[in-house]
């Protein structure tokens, strides 16, 4: 009787297997990017390397725009599943990438605003990125438009009372307060509130890991007021926990409390997961359709930049009529000025 031999399974072929990796590789990459579209809905906004993809979403759109036409044109020189599978990520790719554009676009930076009347007030937000002295084109801006609060992340109480003086000087009076982060390394910002809102006092938070500096009127029936700098993600040892709840913190400033104007430097967009929720916020860029507007880093084209500096207000209790920005002094960021109106 012959004996029965068992035959080794055959081995499959390094290059099926490369092909086979290539296939899921692809196919697994297509499927992120498409989560990406609505990265605050899917919750993705949060994630390590996607919250800086989605932070320029124009630079990222245009990006995957050119590998689609990669992916399509390499795509026809395959065969069989390496064939669809690159033709197949090549049109996910450019679809996300033409809603990644079009977003962008729908968010505008081109409408203006309405007129201002008198009574309305004008919020202006510059992280100085601890220059000292302070652009004089700064200086300007507040003698022209006389703001009536005026948020200086990244700028010590010191430097912030210079910019007092000089308005002072001109007959516009300013109440200075300031505050430093236990975060590290440590951040001060500075607050400015025109006497013309009435009489202000430091309301001190529990916690500077938001970097808040917060007003409350005392006398005149103002707003509350306050200055924000949460800390930023970092591309090396990103603690992506710490940069969310900070954030969140600091748009509660304004989610929480009625009748609030919150303006600053927050390190994130309104794309992230700090925003998930405003509440009766309302962000005064997204208002007037200019929220594309970026204003980080100041040298890129501000359709390009990240919109991560904002303005917050109770929207039951203010209107916003207009919101721009400024690329001043040497900063790495935007101005940001907005003019809200009481309903």
């Amino acid at each position: 009787m012959a004996s029965s031999r068992h035959r080794a399974p055959e081995s499959v072929p390094a290059t099926d297997l490369r092909a086979r990796l290539g296939i899921a590789i692809w196919t697994l990459f297509a499927l992120v990017m498409a989560l990406t579209v609505l990265p605050a809905g899917w919750g993705l906004g949060g994630w390590p390397v996607l919250l800086q993809l989605v932070s320029f979403p124009l630079v990222f759109g245009l990006a995957l725009a050119v590998l689609a036409v990669v992916l399509l044109v390499r795509g026809r020189r395959r065969f069989g599943a390496a064939r669809r599978a690159r033709i197949g990520s090549g049109l996910v790719v450019a679809v996300v990438a033409l809603s990644q554009v079009f977003g962008v676009v729908s968010r505008g930076w081109w409408s203006s605003g309405e007129p201002t009347r008198p009574g309305d007030i004008v919020v202006v937000s510059f992280n100085a990125a601890h220059i000292s002295p302070l652009p004089p084109e700064l200086t300007d801006i507040v003698l022209l438009y006389q703001p009536q609060i005026i948020a200086l992340p990244e700028t010590t109480g010191e430097v912030a009372r210079v910019l007092a003086a000089a308005a002072k000087a001109r007959g516009i009076d300013y109440q200075v307060f300031s505050g430093t982060t236990v975060s590290v390394p440590p951040s001060t910002s500075s607050l400015l509130v025109a006497t013309s809102l009435g009489s202000y006092a430091e309301d001190t938070p529990g916690s500077r890991d938001d970097g808040v500096v917060r007003a409350v009127p005392v006398a005149g029936g103002g707003p509350v007021v306050v200055a924000v700098h949460p800390t930023s993600p970092q591309l090396i040892g990103l603690d992506a926990t710490t940069w969310q709840a900070a954030g969140r913190a600091a748009v509660a400033e304004c989610s929480t409390v009625p009748d609030a104007i919150v303006a600053g430097d927050f390190n994130a967009t309104l794309a992230h997961p700090q925003f998930s929720d405003l509440g009766r916020c309302r962000d005064a860029a997204a208002e007037i359709r200019r929220s594309a507007e970026g204003t980080w880093p100041a040298w890129m084209p501000a359709p390009f930049a990240s919109p991560i500096d904002h303005v917050l207000v109770d929207g039951d209790r203010w209107k916003v009529v207009d919101f721009t920005t400024r690329k001043i002094g040497h900063s790495d960021h935007r101005l940001v000025m907005a003019t809200v109106r009481r309903r």
